[in-house]
């Protein structure tokens, strides 16, 4: 063999490599954000009662799960479509504003917000 020139089973050998190399690194890492938005209640509600915070929120993959937040307080967590939370509005502010949103959060740890709500805890019973 002259040198300097590849044997047939060297080259295959090289051609296996690269395609195995190829193969490692080309799987894209998941950088989609999710989609959330609040369903209900409503931006601007007056709420007199125990309410249900619904939320629709999608992703490209798999979501883990959805956050509810009252004034940047967590009140709890779905990881189960439909996805809601009951609020319990007994220990909030009466007539006070209070500010809603969620966030929903994918198997990549990528999360996305929804727009905020803000209602109105009005006068109990």
């Amino acid at each position: 063999m002259k040198p300097g020139i590849l044997s047939p089973l060297a080259v295959a050998c090289l051609m296996i490599l690269a395609l195995g190399l190829a193969a490692c690194g080309s799987e894209d890492p998941d950088v989609i954000i999710p989609v959330i938005e609040i369903l209900a209640p409503t931006d601007g509600a007056f709420l007199s009662e125990d309410t249900l915070i619904e939320v629709e929120a999608s992703d490209n993959e798999i979501l883990v799960r959805v956050i509810f937040l009252i004034d940047d307080v967590e009140i709890g967590e779905d990881d189960l479509e439909p996805y809601e939370i009951q609020w319990e509005i007994a220990d909030w502010a009466d007539g006070e504003h209070h500010t809603v949103f969620a966030v929903a959060e994918d198997e990549a740890g990528n999360r996305g917000y929804s727009v905020p709500i803000v209602v109105t805890v009005s006068a109990l019973n």
